[in-house]
């Protein structure tokens, strides 16, 4: 009688994502059940919009969001989703052919027997250096299982690379470079990265403050500073007690926006977002995305990795997309 799905397409791309939708209403239709769906892929209204509007009226949106102790259930409807989404602009990279890039990653990467290959154009007619400039936004996109994730562990230093080939300014790294090379020139200083699995990053054994701790943070990482920043992603969340509540203990949303708002402290050239907007409510996902914005005001570069292909999308103008692709044909 009734079916819940808990972030059902949360990993999936726009492929898979659709084949679910298919699959979960045909036999909705068929069998007649009851299905409550807990998401934060706002794409999904979309694909339903655009392809099964006749079952519109009988879905109710609900947004469900934390105030202090409490959690407070609001209405939502599908039109204040897609009203936000047409109001997103992409603006063009200004400081392209004008400056010279951050970084530079070569078409060509070799792992696990595997040859990955950047291009800059959806047919892979030829090979492109994946070229990111100062207050740049560059989405890598590929399917599901291709290997953007890898490729990021290696322009980090965390996954050894067959052969590969990455300037970060006058500075060259392959596969021959020490792991000493990343942590003294790289790591929180040139490179930043946000994971897609928040457990990954976080240390679930400490308490909320000491994840901050040995950051390169040049004093600023009191208690006020710290609360200054965890509010622009915890409105409304934040008591007296929150720093030293441990890790494991929050929800899986509360370690996303932890993991994110860590490393956009961080005030690195480069920040690589890996699925950033796993997990994030409508109203942290638009302060998270005005946050990228504001940086890039700054000078700052985003590398953006996501199957939420519809926002970045609109984020980030055509000629700013790579696409990886495998030697079998995967893209």
């Amino acid at each position: 009688a009734l079916y819940i799905f808990d972030e059902p397409t949360g990993n999936l791309d726009n492929f898979y994502r659709n084949l679910f939708l298919k699959m979960l209403l045909g036999a909705q239709r068929q069998l007649g059940f009851t299905t409550l769906l807990i998401t934060h892929d706002y794409s999904m209204i979309s694909e339903i919009t655009k392809k099964y509007p006749g079952i519109l009226p009988s879905i109710v949106f609900s947004e469900l969001r934390r105030q202090g102790k409490e959690l407070i259930q609001e209405n939502f409807s599908a039109s204040t989703y897609l009203n936000w989404l047409d109001s997103l602009r992409v603006t063009k990279t200004e400081q392209k052919g004008k400056t010279a890039p951050v970084l530079i990653l070569g078409p060509v990467i070799k792992i696990f027997n595997r040859r990955l290959t950047i291009t800059n154009d959806s047919q892979h007619k030829k090979a492109d250096r994946l070229q990111i400039f100062p207050g740049d936004a560059v989405y890598l996109k590929a399917a599901s299982g291709v290997g953007k994730t890898t490729v990021a562990k290696i322009m980090m230093g965390l996954q050894k690379a067959d052969a590969f080939q990455m300037q970060i300014g006058n500075q060259t790294f392959n596969q021959k470079s020490s792991q000493r090379l990343w942590k003294k020139n790289v790591w929180a200083k040139k490179l930043s990265m946000v994971f897609q699995h928040a457990d990954e990053a976080l240390n679930l054994n400490g308490k909320v403050k000491d994840i901050f701790r040995g950051l390169p943070l040049s004093g600023r990482s009191d208690r006020d500073f710290l609360i200054k920043n965890l509010q622009i992603v915890f409105p409304g969340e934040l008591d007296q007690g929150f720093l030293d509540r441990p890790v494991t203990l929050l929800s899986g949303g509360q370690k996303q926006r932890l993991n994110l708002i860590r490393a956009l402290i961080l005030d690195t050239d480069i920040l690589i977002l890996d699925e950033p907007f796993n997990g994030l409510d409508f109203l942290t996902l638009q302060k998270v995305l005005d946050l990228i914005r504001k940086k890039q005001q700054q000078g700052k570069s985003f590398l953006l990795i996501s199957h939420n292909e519809e926002i970045i999308d609109h984020l980030v103008p055509e000629e700013r997309i790579y696409y990886l692709y495998s030697e079998n044909g995967s893209a």
